[in-house]
C-alpha cells in the first residue's frame, strides 16, 4: 500500500494561484484581499498551466503554439507582452497567507532534470517546507493525452520513478499523483473511468515513494443539459467561452 497520511481541515482545500489573468502580487491590496481567503493550500503555477510551465522564465515553454497551451481561448502564446509570474511572486502569498504550497511539476512538456531544479529553486527561497506537496502532472485521464500515457498504468509507472527521484533530494515533501474526478467515468470502458483503478493498483504494487493523490473536482457544473442535476441543481453545464479563460474543447493530441 502506498502511504496514507492525514489531511487536517486547515489544509483539506486550497487555491489555485493563476496570475496570468488579473491580480498580481506586487499590489498590497491584492495580496491581502488573498490573505483574507484563509487558504489552506495555494497551488503554483496552476492548473493544467503548468503542463506548459517554464518556471524559469515564469511563463509557457518557448515551442508552444497558440493551438495548444493549453486549449483554451486565450492561451499565454497569444499574449503580448508575457505577463511573467515566477516563484518570488507566488512566495509573498504564501507568507502572507501561511497556506502550505502546493507546486505542481510539468510531467508533459518538461523534464525530471528540470523540475527538480524546481524544486531546489522553490526550496532555495522558502517555498518547500516540511509538509509541502509536489503535485506529479495535470489531468491527464482525459483522452488527448492517450499518446503520451496511453494508461493510467503508464502514467503511475512514470509518476512513481519521478516520485522516488523527488523523495531522495527532498524527504520531507508529500508527492502526489493526479487521480480522475467524477465527470471523467461517463462509462465503464472510458479511459477516466478505468484510470484511478489502474493508477491505484500500480501505486500500491510498486511501493513507492508517492504519499497519496489529489483530486480536482469540478463541483460547479450541471450533469444534463438543463441544469436540473442532483450535484448543483440550477447549474448549467459551461459551454466554449465560458470562464475568464475561454473553456473550449480540447484539439490538440499530445505524444511522446
Amino acid at each position: 500500500m502506498f502511504a496514507q497520511r492525514s489531511i487536517n481541515g486547515a489544509h483539506f482545500l486550497g487555491f489555485n494561484v493563476v496570475n496570468l489573468q488579473s491580480g498580481n502580487f506586487s499590489d498590497p491590496p491584492y495580496v491581502a484581499a488573498a490573505a483574507a481567503l484563509h487558504a489552506g493550500l495555494l497551488r503554483y503555477p496552476g492548473g493544467n498551466l503548468a503542463d506548459f510551465w517554464d518556471w524559469r522564465a515564469g511563463w509557457c515553454v518557448a515551442n508552444i503554439s497558440a493551438e495548444g497551451c493549453p486549449a483554451c481561448l486565450n492561451p499565454c502564446a497569444n499574449k503580448a507582452p508575457p505577463r511573467r509570474y515566477f516563484l518570488e511572486e507566488f512566495r509573498t502569498a504564501v507568507e502572507a497567507s501561511g497556506a502550505r504550497p502546493v507546486l505542481m511539476l510539468n510531467m508533459l512538456t518538461g523534464h525530471l532534470d528540470d523540475q527538480l531544479d524546481f524544486l531546489q529553486h522553490a526550496e532555495s527561497i522558502g517555498l518547500l517546507p516540511p509538509g509541502a506537496y509536489v503535485e506529479l502532472g495535470g489531468e491527464f485521464y482525459w483522452g488527448k493525452f492517450q499518446g503520451r500515457w496511453p494508461s493510467g498504468l503508464t502514467y503511475a509507472v512514470e509518476a512513481n520513478a519521478w516520485a522516488r527521484a523527488i523523495k531522495e533530494r527532498f524527504p520531507h515533501v508529500s508527492a502526489m499523483a493526479v487521480a480522475g474526478h467524477s465527470i471523467a467515468n461517463r462509462a465503464p470502458t472510458d479511459r477516466g473511468f478505468l484510470w484511478n483503478r489502474d493508477v491505484y493498483a500500480a501505486l500500491e504494487a510498486s511501493a513507492a515513494a508517492v504519499d497519496g493523490v489529489t483530486f480536482h473536482p469540478y463541483l460547479h457544473l450541471g450533469d444534463d443539459a438543463t441544469g436540473s442535476g442532483p450535484l448543483q441543481p440550477g447549474v448549467r453545464p459551461p459551454v466554449p467561452g465560458d470562464g475568464p479563460t475561454g473553456h473550449g474543447a480540447p484539439t490538440r493530441q499530445y505524444s511522446s
